[in-house]
């Protein structure tokens, strides 16, 4: 039937009815994507159900762990944060979910450290105090959730076996200011990723290297979450998924998936080579991925996967302990 279609139908006309009933099968294929992400995201919804509450109170747990490995962290930073948190830790508590959740004692440690790091530098946290209270019980045994690291461990497990190699990474937000990397450096990293498996060997992965500073402050405020240390990184890198090696409504996400794997494999080739890093999130509306697009020069064609900042480690650095989840609690057999 369809090559008697085909045969019967003039060119222009039958490669007009295929673009229209493609582009309605992808439109049809993004409304399934918005339909489930609107279903089980907290977009129009506070979180209620375990999964929600426990991504949310991770988000925030780390946003104040953030805070605290910063060369110098801004006493009183992420007021609205605590207080949000502590709601969430209290709606976690009354739903009667578990104590001994993961997520719940990271954001009791991260909550102490953030008490007694404003106790030391003689900052009235009083209102926080009376709030961490309610959590006193739960907080016994429980471990710092900054980590004082340094270069040389660091250097060490960047040459051990995988296990090891992995575990050594950390998210880097204290540069050695001003130290340049050179540019042998970034393309070692990009062949080393290059390895990164591809649908189809197809390789729709492009990485910028912005070296320029005033570029660089550019890039940042564009950017949400590098505040307090964006601008102690050497070099920034946008890793971006080329679409045009894509076809079909099948393939749709294809390149977030592509881009992600290899900007795995970048970040961890950095730190092979010596190098720290830190991953940026690119979550943004339309309207500034498309200033960030003029801005920076990124063809229209290609979609930004996130952004890495990469410097030269201190020789003593803190970072966040940002402690995982059991491998149980992620692993399903069949």
């Amino acid at each position: 039937m369809k090559k008697l279609i085909r045969k019967i139908l003039p060119v222009k006309i039958y490669l007009l009815l295929k673009y229209i009933k493609i582009k309605a099968r992808l439109f049809n294929n993004y409304y399934y994507d918005m339909k489930r992400y609107l279903a089980f995201s907290t977009t129009f919804r506070d979180p209620d159900e375990y999964l929600q509450l426990e991504a949310r109170i991770q988000a925030h747990a780390h946003v104040i762990e953030k805070g605290l490995t910063l060369a110098d962290p801004r006493l009183g930073f992420g007021k609205s944060i605590i207080y949000s948190l502590f709601d969430l830790l209290q709606l976690y508590k009354r739903n009667g979910f578990a104590l001994n959740n993961t997520a719940y004692k990271s954001a009791i440690n991260a909550l102490n450290d953030y008490l007694r790091f404003h106790k030391e530098n003689g900052y009235n946290v009083s209102g926080f105090d009376k709030s961490m209270s309610e959590f006193s019980d739960d907080a016994a045994n429980t471990d710092s959730s900054v980590i004082m690291i340094s270069k040389e461990e660091i250097e060490k497990s960047s040459k051990s076996d995988f296990p090891l190699f992995a575990s050594g990474r950390h998210s880097i937000r204290n540069f050695v200011e001003g130290r340049p990397i050179k540019d042998e450096i970034i393309e070692e990293a990009i062949r080393i990723a290059q390895k990164s498996p591809s649908v189809c060997n197809r390789q729709s992965s492009r990485v910028y290297s912005i070296n320029d500073k005033a570029l660089q402050d550019i890039i940042l405020t564009h950017q949400n979450g590098s505040r307090g240390f964006g601008h102690l990184a050497s070099t920034l890198l946008i890793v971006t998924s080329e679409q045009m090696c894509f076809d079909g409504f099948q393939e749709r996400n294809q390149g977030f998936i592509d881009g992600g794997m290899f900007a795995m494999s970048l970040i961890y080739a950095l730190h092979y080579l010596g190098l720290g890093t830190c991953s940026l999130n690119w979550a943004v509306d339309k309207d500034r991925d498309i200033d960030f697009r003029k801005k920076v020069k990124i063809k229209e064609s290609e979609n930004i996967i996130l952004l890495i900042a990469v410097g030269h480690i201190p020789p003593l650095v803190k970072v966040a302990k940002s402690t995982r989840k059991r491998s149980e609690d992620i692993l399903y057999k069949y």
